[in-house]
This record gives structure tokens, sequence and C-alpha cells, in this order.
């Protein structure tokens, strides 16, 4: 773990396992329980035998800020394949929440699990990915209204007449929805120079914001946080 406004980094304890037949795979999800006040960690194993992956295995939560974190298991009820690879979850108060290898439509091949409003979301772009060039023209977003039910709501936002001049030949990914209401677009890789587009799906208005400093990381692939808090507090 590392601490962006201190540069403090922390490695956790190791993750206990028992013995299993093929490729395991391990992922985290760092999340912020509200009600006891405390920073988690959410650790799940899987197993890879050929092509094939199994539903995750073992789940260990591990609470961070105590004088001796030790992993605990912890059953899931719910049998699912994390995605490996990029982003694939938030924590929404407390609740942590995983884009699993499911069959999607053809539609939702590779949406971005996002938090749009405290609801879970997904938004895609070209292809049904989430992915955005100057050659799109729309970007999908899909929030989930009704968890019982599984109800979503679409929304559908046509970018402006001069997005293909604004982006111009950049690659950009879905990064996720600010407060307000703003889709957050970033550079995939980093070109010169490096921008964050901001589009509000209000005004229909596109914000672009460049950053400077990045020049010795050209050519490498950049990932773009949002909702970043300044904490001093030492890990």
């Amino acid at each position: 773990m590392c601490n962006p406004s201190t540069r403090q980094s922390l490695a956790l304890p190791k993750v206990k396992t028992r013995k299993m037949i093929g490729v395991m795979m391990k992922r985290g999800v760092l999340g912020y329980d509200p009600i006891n006040k405390q920073y988690k960690v959410l650790s799940m194993t899987w197993v890879i035998n050929g092509r094939r992956e199994e539903a995750s295995v073992e789940h260990q939560v591990l609470t961070l800020g105590t004088e001796n974190p030790l992993w605990r298991k912890i059953k899931c009820c719910i049998p699912h394949c994390p995605e490996y690879g990029e982003i694939s979850e938030i924590c929404i108060n407390g609740v942590s929440f995983i884009k699993v290898l499911e069959s999607f439509t053809r539609t939702w091949v590779n949406p971005l699990l996002i938090n749009y409003n405290g609801k879970v979301g997904l938004l895609i772009g070209c292809g049904g990915t989430q992915f955005v060039n100057g050659r799109s023209t729309s970007i999908k977003m899909g929030v989930l209204q009704d968890v019982e039910k599984q109800e979503w709501s679409e929304h559908i936002y046509v970018l402006p007449a001069l997005w293909q001049n604004i982006v111009g030949d950049a690659y950009l990914c879905c990064v996720g929805v600010i407060r307000k209401n703003e889709i957050v677009l970033s550079s995939y890789y980093q070109n010169m120079p490096f921008y964050v587009f901001y589009y509000n799906t209000e005004t229909t208005t596109i914000t672009r914001v460049g950053f400077q400093g990045m020049e010795a990381l050209k050519g490498n692939r950049v990932y773009t946080y949002l909702d970043h808090v300044e904490n001093m507090t030492l890990l």
C-alpha cells in the first residue's frame, strides 16, 4: 500500500491460502468501513485450470491501523470469478462491488464499474468497451436502480460535434464519474502532452486539462484515479 500524500509505502502481511491445483490468482480490494471507521483490504483467491477459471474459493479481510494486522477468513455466499487485469472493483458505503467474468450482452462487452452518486454503474465507449477515441460518437451509462429486481436504467450521452478536434489521435479510457455528473476520460498511454477530459452530462460540454512533468513516462500505461483526498496520516 502507498499513501501518495506522505509517499509512505507499507507491505501487507502475506496471504496464506490452502494448496490448490492450477495457477493460483489473487486480487485485493481496498475499502472503507463507515460504521467502524476503519480501512480494510479484501483478498480473493481463485484458480485457473487450463483455460477455465474457477470461482473464487477463498476470501480474507485485513483491517488496517491495528497493532498486529492479520488476515481473517470470511465466507462468500455468491460464487464468482473476479476479472483480472484492469481496475474492476469499487467500494460504496463500506460495500465492495467486483466486476466478475460473466457473459455481458453484445452492447456491454467490457464496461467500467463506477460509483454513480452512491449507486453501482457501468460505463462503455467504443464497441461496448471502456475505451473512447476521436471517432466515438457517444458514451453509454447503466445505473443499477433496484438491486433485488436487477433493474438498470440506461443513458446515452452524445459527444459534441467538435469531439474529434478536441481529442485528436488520443486513445482514451473511461475513468469514472465525479460529483458534478462529469464523466472523466484519461489518456490510456502517456503521450505528449498528457490530457484528462471532463464531459458534463448536463451541459454536454468538454473540459480538457493538461498535465506537465510526465515526459519521462512517455509510452507507458497510465492509471488515473478519482476522488483522491490528501491524508497525512502515517500508514
